[in-house]
């Protein structure tokens, strides 16, 4: 049984289900698959934090909390129904959704014998459908339609261009003239006057000295004063906007780190003091027909004060392992290991997230293990 308190201690990460993956499920014969689900795709994505498949049984959805994909199943069958290469897949195929806690990933292969032990088995039926699920999965198998390019709008006395035209091809020189143009319309539009004559605006190609010069005197009445060249009062144009390396740095907000870290690391609990080998939490998995053989092993093998659970599979490794999780415990394996004989090995799962309790050892025996 799961200790509550290593339940809360533990945090999930995704590389840590991707470790775990690798760790356990190749010897077991399950394939993990691979899912891009952030892709961009023309159908909906198959969003769960893992997918595994076996050729025997069929495809596990796993989702770990606090993820949860929607509609999973019925995504992958519509992308298998989309595909069209193998038609007898879509229905006939066993797909479960397994929602799950952390602390449930390392009893995951228990789950999983026990999700497919009602559907029909697919052993000798088909052939190389893993690789069509695969497939299906991919965000490539199903490429987004192309979009129209939006054109991008160019305002030019009161029309659009669109920036694909080729008119909508403007040199610098001539802008300039469409800007002053602008100008112009404006302060006629909005009665804008000034009290007296007003300068010319400078000509595209016009030097600056020569926009400065004042207008001829007026040829109003006489006793009106000529007014110097002064341009109208115009309202203030708004500051243009800085440069993108020049954007003014986000207001810090009180209470909150500019960094935070991804993660922090849960720490170990305590193993055996000073390496010592103790009782151990031995925990047995083996195929049915080798439950007695397993049996028989553990009472030689197991220490008098050691707990042992017995667990039948209906996949278990090709190879007689012996798993630790705590580096303090690898000498207790090793001992187990030795008194199993020979042809036992040791699997060192230190790495492996969430971990069960400490002193917890497994033990695999191979599908066609035979005692000497």
């Amino acid at each position: 049984m799961l200790e509550k308190e290593t339940e809360a201690a533990l945090s999930y990460e995704p590389e840590d289900v991707r470790r775990f993956a690798q760790l356990t499920f190749t010897d077991l014969g399950w394939q993990t698959l691979r899912n891009d689900p952030s892709a961009r795709a023309s159908m909906p994505p198959v969003d769960t934090s893992l997918t595994f498949a076996h050729p025997d049984f069929g495809v596990a959805l796993v989702d770990v909390a606090p993820a949860r994909a929607a509609e999973p199943v019925e995504r992958l069958r519509r992308r298998l129904e989309a595909l069209k290469t193998r038609p007898s897949l879509v229905d006939a195929l066993p797909i479960v959704h397994l929602p799950l806690a952390a602390s449930d990933l390392w009893r995951l292969n228990i789950i999983l014998d026990s999700a497919f032990a009602s559907p029909a088995s697919l052993q000798g039926k088909e052939k190389g459908w893993v690789d069509v699920v695969q497939q299906a999965l991919l965000p490539e198998s199903f490429p987004p339609s192309p979009a129209e390019p939006e054109p991008i709008a160019v305002e030019s006395a009161g029309r659009v261009v669109s920036a694909a035209s080729p008119r909508g091809s403007f040199r610098p020189w001539m802008l300039a003239g469409v800007a002053t143009a602008v100008l112009i319309g404006a302060a006629a539009v909005y009665g804008f006057k000034a009290p007296g004559q007003q300068v010319a605006p400078a000509q595209p190609g016009q030097h600056a000295e020569e926009a400065v010069e004042p207008a001829p005197p007026s040829t109003g009445t006489p006793d009106e004063p000529a007014v110097a060249a002064v341009r109208p009062a115009q309202p203030a144009p708004a500051a243009p906007a800085p440069a993108p390396h020049q954007q003014p740095a986000p207001p810090a907000v009180a209470g909150i780190r500019a960094v935070a870290p991804l993660r922090q690391e849960a720490a170990a609990p305590p193993g055996r003091p000073g390496g010592a080998v103790g009782p151990s939490r031995i925990v047995v998995h083996s195929v049915p027909a080798g439950r007695d053989t397993a049996q028989a092993l553990l009472r030689s093998a197991a220490d008098a004060n050691d707990e042992v659970e017995f667990r039948t599979l209906r996949v278990t490794p090709d190879r007689a392992v012996v798993r630790y999780f705590y580096r303090a415990d690898e000498a207790a394996a090793q001992e187990l290991a030795k008194r199993l004989g020979p042809a036992w090995r040791v699997q060192d799962l230190t790495r492996y997230r969430p971990s069960p309790r400490p002193t917890t050892l497994e033990v695999w025996l191979p599908r066609s293990f035979r005692a000497d």
